[in-house]
């Protein structure tokens, strides 16, 4: 068992307790290098326009080279397995590139209910799940993200960000942070969005759709700042 953490990205105070967004970007051991390395560009990147525009005490992002073997089948229990024995047990969010699977999952696997601000999560972006490397590492984003957020959970996103609109349709109301972007060039979902399309973007005060989705940016939205910014209020017990 053995890592290396390749290089890495750091903001702000990155010593608070629930202030800090952290994604760490994992490459499993078949997974191409190609396309872990542009999730963890993407990934870094997205942190740094993150902390430039909220009110988050810090972010950090890293970029972990492993020898797991995690099998597409198990792989909650194969990623939790190859943390221990690491001895990767901190908070924080960890996004693996796992080579041959053809789905996305994320999951919190540690104590706490506040996500990656106080326990350690885990997100897999299969290899196989999209056509290209960058609607995989745009995906990756969308993961890392996600066990930050708590549209499901705080008030205050659900009301202030959200305005009261959501639905139960068994899917996380973290999506209705997303939107489409519109331009003469093509209409582009943001990362929150995903790869969920127009009638998951039509609620809130994100609800800009189009009549197709042409692409995929990787700027997060307004209301997805906010909600990062309420949902790490939340964490730390502030409301």
């Amino acid at each position: 068992m053995s890592y290396d953490i390749v290089d890495s990205s750091y903001n702000g105070d990155t010593g608070s307790t629930y202030g800090v967004a952290e994604i760490n970007v994992m490459r499993e051991s078949s997974a191409s290098q190609s396309y872990w390395d542009r999730a963890y560009s993407y990934i870094s990147d997205e942190l740094d326009r993150i902390y430039q525009n909220t009110s988050l005490d810090g972010t950090i992002a890293r970029k972990y080279d492993t020898d797991a073997d995690i099998g597409c089948n198990n792989l909650f229990d194969d990623g939790n397995q190859w943390l221990d024995d690491n001895g990767l047990t901190g908070d924080g969010s960890h996004v693996w590139i796992v080579g041959g699977c053809d789905d996305t999952h994320i999951a919190t696997s540690g104590g706490g209910d506040n996500g990656a601000w106080d326990s350690r999560t885990q997100g897999f972006v299969g290899e196989n799940t999209y056509p290209n490397e960058h609607e995989v590492a745009f995906s990756a984003i969308h993961e890392g993200l996600h066990t930050h957020l708590a549209a499901n959970t705080c008030d205050r996103v659900r009301s202030e960000v959200l305005n009261g609109e959501t639905t139960d349709d068994g899917n996380s109301d973290d999506h209705h942070l997303g939107m489409v972007y519109t331009s003469w060039w093509g209409d582009d979902a943001s990362v929150m969005l995903g790869h969920y399309g127009n009638d998951i973007a039509d609620n809130g005060d994100c609800d800009q759709t189009a009549w197709t989705i042409d692409g995929y940016d990787n700027d997060v939205t307004d209301c997805t700042l906010r909600a990062l910014e309420l949902s790490s209020e939340h964490a730390a017990g502030q409301h």
